[in-house]
């Protein structure tokens, strides 16, 4: 059953357009202390409406409703069960510490990674490691935990921007992040500076600059979308 649950999860978050957003928003929701309210009175009213549609409604209507009724607990369940099981130290991950502004600790708070275990780590960074990142598995975890790491152990972005190949495309950098944690696009510009400037150089040693993430929030370029793509593949190995 738990790896039913965990498969369920996984892919809500992978679906594209307004299923990702809405699954990243109501998991991050989760952390609150509503979100068990929520769920337990979200499931009580639809069962109490699924009853009255088989009472007053034809079968073709109680069967549509059962459908719809199913698909939204099993949702509701999966972002729970993903919830929890982020809440619970998993296999790779350590206690997480980091030296991060108390602004921008409270501000990634709510941003979590999406990565459920040791193999799925293993094999983004493997993937990634190509032609995108430089470093080692450790810095790659300390990332993924938010945990401390000194300045020599940062990770390098070296994929080339596709119309300047001597830079480094800050655009995959972002659309990298924002794919590897939920919540990263609600963060702050400053944050999102802060927490690249903590984990990455740029190898063409540039700075990440609070236009650049202006920027990739607009940028809908087809080349990011090999980021995205990349990431899935890993994961489902």
């Amino acid at each position: 059953m738990e790896t039913f649950f965990e498969s369920l999860a996984k892919f809500f978050l992978r679906i594209n357009g307004w299923i990702k957003t809405s699954l990243s928003n109501l998991l991050f929701a989760a952390s609150s202390q509503v979100a068990p309210v929520f769920f337990t009175v979200t499931v009580l009213l639809m069962t109490l409406f699924l009853i009255l549609v088989w009472k007053r409604s034809d079968l073709l209507s109680g069967i549509l409703f059962s459908v719809i009724y199913l698909g939204i607990v099993l949702f509701l369940m999966s972002a729970a069960y993903l919830n929890f099981r982020k809440r619970e130290p998993a296999s790779f991950q350590q206690n997480p510490k980091t030296d991060l502004d108390t602004a921008s600790l409270w501000e990634l708070a709510g941003v979590r990674s999406i990565i459920l275990n040791q193999k799925e780590m293993e094999r983004i960074f493997a993937d990634f490691e190509k032609i995108h990142v430089q470093g080692n598995l450790e810095s790659f975890r300390a990332l993924l935990n938010l945990e401390h790491i000194n300045g020599e152990q940062r990770l390098i972005w070296k994929d080339p921007n596709p119309n300047h190949p001597n830079k480094t495309n800050r655009q995959t950098l972002l659309e990298f992040l924002s794919h590897l944690f939920m919540g990263f696009e609600n963060l702050p510009n400053k944050t999102i500076v802060s927490m690249c400037d903590r984990y990455f150089t740029l190898a063409d040693s540039s700075k990440l600059r609070s236009k650049n993430i202006s920027d990739w929030r607009l940028n809908r370029s087809p080349y990011l979308r090999g980021i995205s793509d990349l990431i899935q593949r890993s994961i489902n190995g």
